[in-house]
């Protein structure tokens, strides 16, 4: 019955064509993403001026995040479009590029217009299943951080091997949030520099849970590689959206933290507008000046990152890492990547693993797979992009890629042809 009800909606909507606000801007984001503070994670494309001026948003109503969005959106000054139902998704100008940071159904719905300029950007750069989405093949464009990325698309079957150069485009540390590296300056250990862990979040979905924080193998694991490198201070940079699809891990955060303070180490909390400095426990220790909280710049001498784009992040810094992850999930990258990085790479929850990746931290072989990665990560195709910066990228890939191809067939005025529009908003109806 509900079915048939919101199917009849659908039908009615289309025919009062619903007043849908029109676009004028030369570029738009498109966001689709029900957290509280995902505008977080993106907002790097804008400070960075990568995005021109005059860049649009386009976003779903939400009450949970919309006061959170609009408040990031404020110093950059870009104007926020919502919608509440595929019916009503505001109508972008002809010619304009229409960016997406994440993965979500409602981009099928975007693509319809084909007058637009279809280019996913993501934030970040992983080897998470999210990485390797067969949805990336219809976009007009995939911007990626370099090589190492695009031979992950070819390895993981995700795009062709004739079209993988036309359809992705390198523009390398761009993709990133370089504000975050920024954060941190290499220093060696013996006090100079800290250990830092950067754990993400526990995944939309279960087969996306790449977080380590509940894993039992982890705080003795950041104990063993602190001593090992010298340093008394571990710094535990956490992802913002840890704990709200699972909230077990907030509690098991503080249990790693607790583990931590009690084994002697100076802790240090970075968090940009997350779940667990909230928690009462978190509060307390900072209160009682057990646990500092760390809003400044911080000397590392080495990382330990989940599964996520802060491997990124850190290696834009050369500064070295290891990436440990759960036997659970899978590993989504390329061969030349492991030819690189697998030394580096441990099962948590393997002591053979963790046992050989000790006998590899700190010789000349793992000093020189780390500038190596570093190197090979970022890289752009053309040569001239390599010396722009991240303003002058944009205006550079609209003149030698962004050329949107309009068809000749009958189309509505958002793009897309009526049988399209009927066809989605029908689908649109029996979907939500």
């Amino acid at each position: 019955m509900l079915r048939k009800l919101k199917k009849l909606t659908g039908f009615f909507q289309k025919k009062l064509r619903i007043k849908r606000e029109k676009i004028q801007a030369p570029a738009v984001v498109f966001l689709d993403n029900r957290f509280p503070d995902f505008f977080n994670q993106i907002d790097y494309l804008f400070s960075s001026g990568f995005l021109p001026e005059g860049t649009a948003i386009i976003t779903r109503y939400r009450k949970s995040n919309h006061k959170n969005i609009l408040a990031g959106v404020e110093p950059f000054g870009a104007k926020v479009y919502t919608f509440t139902t595929l019916a009503n998704i505001p109508i972008v100008r002809p010619g304009a590029v229409i960016i997406y940071p994440y993965n979500a159904q409602t981009n099928n719905r975007m693509m319809l217009n084909r007058r637009c300029v279809h280019v996913f950007i993501g934030h970040g750069d992983s080897n998470k299943k999210a990485s390797v989405n067969p949805l990336l093949r219809a976009f007009d464009y995939v911007l990626i951080a370099g090589e190492l990325s695009r031979k992950r698309l070819l390895d993981q079957g995700i795009l062709r091997p004739q079209l993988t150069r036309e359809h992705t485009i390198a523009i390398g540390a761009t993709v990133i949030d370089q504000r975050h590296s920024r954060l941190y300056d290499y220093a060696k250990g013996a006090d100079g520099g800290a250990l830092a862990y950067l754990p993400t979040w526990e995944g939309g979905l279960k087969a996306e849970n790449y977080c380590t924080v509940a894993e039992t193998n982890t705080a003795s694991f950041l104990i063993r590689l602190a001593k090992k490198l010298e340093t008394r201070t571990i710094i535990l940079d956490v992802h913002p959206n840890l704990g709200q699809r699972q909230a077990r891990y907030k509690t098991r955060f503080t249990a790693l933290v607790m583990r931590l303070l009690d084994s002697g180490f100076t802790v240090k909390l970075r968090q940009k507008g997350g779940t667990v400095e909230g928690l009462r426990v978190v509060r307390k220790l900072i209160e009682r000046g057990r646990l500092e909280l760390l809003t400044a710049r911080a000397d590392i001498c080495y990382a330990v990152v989940d599964v996520s784009a802060a491997e990124g992040i850190i290696a834009a810094q050369n500064i070295p890492s290891a990436v440990i992850y759960r036997s659970e999930t899978s590993f989504y990258s390329g061969q030349s990547y492991m030819d690189i990085r697998g030394d580096a790479i441990i099962s948590v929850q393997d002591d053979a693993s963790i046992n050989k990746f000790f006998d590899f931290v700190g010789t000349p072989e793992d000093e020189e797979k780390q500038k190596l990665f570093a190197q090979t990560l970022f890289s752009c195709d053309d040569e001239e992009m390599t010396s722009l910066d991240d303003s002058a990228k944009w205006n550079y890939l609209v003149k030698n890629y962004f050329f949107p191809e309009i068809p000749e067939e009958d189309m509505d005025e958002d793009g897309a042809t009526e049988e399209k529009v009927a066809e989605s908003e029908e689908e649109a109806a029996e979907a939500e």
